[in-house]
């Protein structure tokens, strides 16, 4: 099917509803009426008029326009009918395909539509806007996703209480487009939802049930809760789906996964380096990973739901967080400020009174401080909200999370260093850990090689501050906190 036919079905369809015909009245209007500047291919005139005249609209005439509102133009019709334009566009690319809204968009700016405007001026009329006003409303209003009927966005988010999520939730809320955000989070502890609404979320305790049809209420999920829990998913999805049938509107998930995913075949026991380093811009590479993988299950549910059409889906994949959180959020006892990732290796050690490693320590993973992965969730958030059809999604759309990496091994020596210092220990020292002392889970993870090159997540700015330096660096007061915490 031609391009044209396709905009004259969308068009024809679209001219039942009232707001679309005076959107044809005024867009069909305002060529013949143009005393401004011309904006060459890139108006919004060359797509109203010749759309529009594609579709029949030919007998929509000045004189028309006389008859509806005398032989006074309307003072601000070009802010009226660029807002029509607007609300038509959106329409139109969130209800056609990726290959249809590119088609539409080459169509736009391959037209020209340059007019005079003498029988406008012999009514006397008297324009005062110029092709000035038309770029700064354009301006305004080119945000990627467009506020819902000028209302606000509507979010679901999942996992605001964790220590990424919170991270992550606490930088949506310090934005100064904060207020065109309509945020409910999922929240298990009543005393935490209380607190949370006081930061002007919503919150609600719920069911797998209320967990679709709060998703179905929302055009952005934030998934940073358990990212192993499929059944939870697959109850987002069945809401985002009906969404999606009910409105045509295609949802934004942001899902937070981690390099777990990378680890099945990368498995050394502890004793080497692993020479694979996952790109998250080589997309074979994603696809390869093997479904049984940690994680895996729940990131291959949302990217399917991407490929079907009716969300688009981009997944973040941090390596081990680190770091300690100060925030609002935190100090209001909502948040947590530090991750558990750790425990499993300092616990044992202080189990059994020195550092150990699962074999040699010589595995290999990536890192990444708290308050980068944060920022590079914002600054996806931000890039989709100012150009979302640049912003690779689906299969593509992998945005590996990791500063630099570490050894097992480095982190196992900062441990052993401080618990002597602590007198926790009679040296130093780091041995291997005996199979009965660790989860055999763990055991994978820290025998495994997680190695990865985050190209996506740069060629969007992301610019991480800190290094495996900071992180080593930070291993001491993890000691102290888990001492404490044993102690309680």
């Amino acid at each position: 099917m031609q391009i044209s036919t396709l905009i004259k079905a969308r068009f024809a369809e679209d001219m039942q509803t009232p707001w679309s015909v005076k959107g044809c009245l005024y867009g069909t209007i305002c060529a013949p009426i143009t005393a401004l500047t011309c904006t060459s291919s890139s108006g919004m005139l060359s797509m109203l008029t010749r759309m529009l005249l594609d579709v029949g609209a030919k007998d929509v005439t000045t004189s028309r326009m006389q008859n509806v509102h005398g032989t006074r133009p309307p003072r601000k019709l070009l802010v009226r009918c660029w807002a029509s334009y607007q609300r038509r566009a959106y329409d139109f690319r969130r209800r056609a395909s990726e290959e249809l809204w590119k088609s539409w968009m080459a169509y736009y700016h391959g037209t020209d539509s340059r007019a005079r405007t003498n029988r406008a001026r012999s009514i006397v009329w008297k324009p005062k806007y110029t092709s000035k006003d038309m770029l700064a409303i354009s301006s305004r209003r080119s945000t990627g996703v467009c506020k819902m009927s000028a209302s606000k966005i509507p979010i679901f988010f999942l996992g605001a209480t964790g220590f990424l999520g919170g991270s992550i939730l606490t930088r949506l809320l310090a934005r100064p487009d904060a207020s065109s955000y309509d945020i409910t989070a999922l929240v298990r502890d009543p005393v935490k939802a209380k607190k949370l609404e006081s930061f002007g979320i919503k919150t609600v305790i719920g069911s797998l049930t209320e967990i679709s049809q709060l998703a179905e209420q929302a055009h952005v999920v934030f998934s940073c809760a358990d990212c192993d829990n499929l059944d939870h998913v697959q109850h987002v999805l069945a809401g985002l789906k009906k969404r999606h049938e009910a409105t045509g509107d295609i949802p934004i998930v942001i899902h937070t996964s981690g390099t777990g995913e990378l680890i099945l075949g990368q498995d050394t026991g502890g004793m080497s380096a692993s020479d694979t380093i996952f790109d998250d811009s080589n997309v074979e590479q994603m696809k390869s990973l093997p479904i049984d993988a940690p994680h895996r299950n729940v990131t291959v549910a949302y990217v399917d739901a991407d490929v079907q059409g009716y969300i688009k889906t981009y997944i973040v994949m941090p390596g081990l967080i680190y770091g300690t959180v100060v925030s609002p959020m935190v100090a209001a006892g909502v948040q947590n400020s530090n991750t558990r990732a750790l425990e499993y290796m300092i616990s044992p050690a202080l189990d059994r009174r020195q550092a150990g490693v699962v074999g040699a320590g010589l595995s290999r993973w990536g890192s990444v401080h708290v308050d980068d992965a944060a920022d590079l969730e914002v600054l996806l958030w931000n890039t989709i909200l100012s150009n979302e059809q640049t912003v690779k999604h689906g299969w593509e759309g992998f945005y590996l999370v990791v500063s630099d990496e570490f050894a097992w091994h480095e982190i196992a020596k900062e441990i052993g260093r401080k618990m002597f210092s602590l007198s926790l220990s009679a040296n130093d020292e780091v041995t291997a850990f005996k199979d009965d002392e660790i989860p055999s889970w763990y055991a994978l993870f820290a025998g495994s090689n997680s190695r990865a090159r985050p190209t996506n997540s740069i060629s969007l700015g992301w610019k991480p501050k800190y290094t495996t330096k900071d992180f080593l660096a930070s291993l001491g007061g993890e000691v102290e906190r888990r001492l404490k915490h044993r102690e309680k």
